[in-house]
């Protein structure tokens, strides 16, 4: 055999070894598992027409990253909005994101604990608190530090929300439906914590009434809903007791 021969013979040797080398390192594919932390906070949620849609993924550096994508403008932010637990929906733009905890953690008090938020573009535009939707407390289903105030969720009875009419739709479990808007409709302000010396506290059981200017009887189940220049004559109502 002559030299040039040899040569071209040992080069097609090594290429072939270093092609079944390569073969052999790559081997299948395995998925890395998700920390339980990082399947609470990931997850994807599509608009009603399919069209745009919102994920939210966990960094390992404990932070989350959230973007749109879709037919509207994309967004992105750098912060847990919502996690699996709680529910998601989006505007057909992709531009709103309404987050509803159906069973949040009480704080200080269940009337005032947030449950309904509504961001644009990744900012928070507006949110209410579970006083502002429950008008019958007794209705709530209480398991330790949380209770939970949705119908159709969190294993209570009744149709779970769901889109309709530029928003979401459902009912509470005390039966008050309502419509949240991607505009902010239907969104009442939230309920606030009554100060500890005010006659307006949660001992009304959420009924108050105060007089105005010209005398006019006023009936409130959320001291936020009473201008400040009246809220020191603010007294619980005889429907409270």
């Amino acid at each position: 055999m002559s030299r040039a021969l040899l040569l071209i013979a040992l080069a097609s040797l090594c290429a072939c070894r270093k092609k079944q080398a390569v073969v052999a390192d790559a081997g299948p594919a395995v998925a890395v598992p998700l920390t339980p932390e990082a399947k609470k906070n990931t997850w994807r949620v599509y608009s009603e027409d399919g069209r745009s849609s919102v994920i939210q993924s966990f960094r390992a550096s404990g932070n989350c990253h959230v973007e749109s994508a879709g037919a509207g403008a994309a967004w992105t932010l750098e912060q847990c909005l919502s996690d699996t637990m709680q529910l998601q929906f989006v505007s057909n733009d992709g531009r709103k994101l309404l987050v509803v905890n159906p069973m949040p953690e009480v704080k200080d008090s269940w009337r005032t604990t947030p449950v309904v938020w509504l961001y644009e573009s990744g900012k928070l535009a507006a949110f209410t608190t579970a006083g502002s939707l429950v008008r019958d407390d007794k209705k709530l289903d209480v398991v330790g530090h949380r209770f939970a105030w949705l119908a159709g969720a969190s294993g209570q009875p009744g149709i779970e929300p769901k889109y309709g009419d530029d928003g979401v739709n459902g009912a509470t479990v005390s039966g008050d439906a309502f419509h949240f808007g991607f505009d902010g409709s239907g969104i009442p302000p939230p309920q606030e914590a009554a100060a500890p010396d005010s006659p307006a506290g949660l001992h009304c059981n959420g009924v108050m009434e105060f007089l105005d200017d010209k005398g006019q009887k006023h009936f409130v189940d959320n001291i936020g809903a009473v201008p400040e220049r009246y809220r020191q004559a603010v007294h619980c109502s005889n429907a409270a007791r």
